[in-house]
């Protein structure tokens, strides 16, 4: 009777635990970037001030001008197809053809004051206007990582490993009660059964 109590304990809490794992991973892989609004103000502003300074070499400079300036001022080197320059209608000024729905995106950005933001699986297409010294309009797409909280917004180890004993604690107790639940009616009929066996 122990036996079948503990197999039915062991078996109800390796899946609630399976399950909370499942449910914990599920989470942390599709969660969304964290943005703080500090954090954000500070991408608005980068970017900001990043394509101003493009679209102002594209203009004293030209495309030499401007490739260099892209070059030089990588923000993130490890991300491809960074710094395009277009004009107000999505047409890459500097370089091979854009995607239509790149170039779309571009000129919807030159009709906005504010950054738009299209998210891949690395990283997010950015798209920014900016005003040239002759005070044409341009937009600079730019490949920007996925945010992730710098180390003071991350969670202690102490902290995972308090919800992990917490979730086990919590997943054991309750299963220990669906054990007996369900235990209790196998013990009763074994009880009934010895007796009539020693009734008989």
């Amino acid at each position: 009777m122990r036996s079948l109590f503990i197999r039915i304990f062991l078996w109800f809490w390796a899946a609630t635990v399976l399950l909370v794992a499942v449910l914990l991973g599920t989470v942390y892989l599709t969660e969304p970037d964290i943005q703080t609004p500090h954090w954000r103000s500070l991408t608005r502003s980068f970017l900001d001030l990043y394509s101003q300074d493009a679209a102002s070499r594209y203009e004293l400079h030209g495309c030499a001008g401007v490739q260099s300036f892209f070059d030089r001022q990588e923000p993130f080197p490890e991300m491809e197809n960074l710094g395009v320059l277009t004009d107000a209608s999505g047409r890459n000024l500097c370089g091979a053809d854009l995607s239509t729905s790149t170039s779309q995106f571009a000129h919807e950005a030159s009709l906005v004051s504010h950054s738009l933001f299209r998210r891949g699986d690395n990283a997010s297409l950015t798209a920014t206007r900016a005003n040239g010294p002759s005070g044409k309009a341009y937009v600079v797409l730019l490949d920007l990582p996925h945010f992730r909280p710098p180390p003071r917004f991350a969670v202690p180890a102490k902290t995972w490993l308090l919800r992990i004993l917490a979730v086990l604690l919590t997943a054991g107790l309750v299963c220990y009660g669906l054990a007996r639940h369900f235990a209790s009616p196998v013990r009763r009929l074994r009880a009934v059964a010895k007796r009539f066996s020693v009734d008989a």
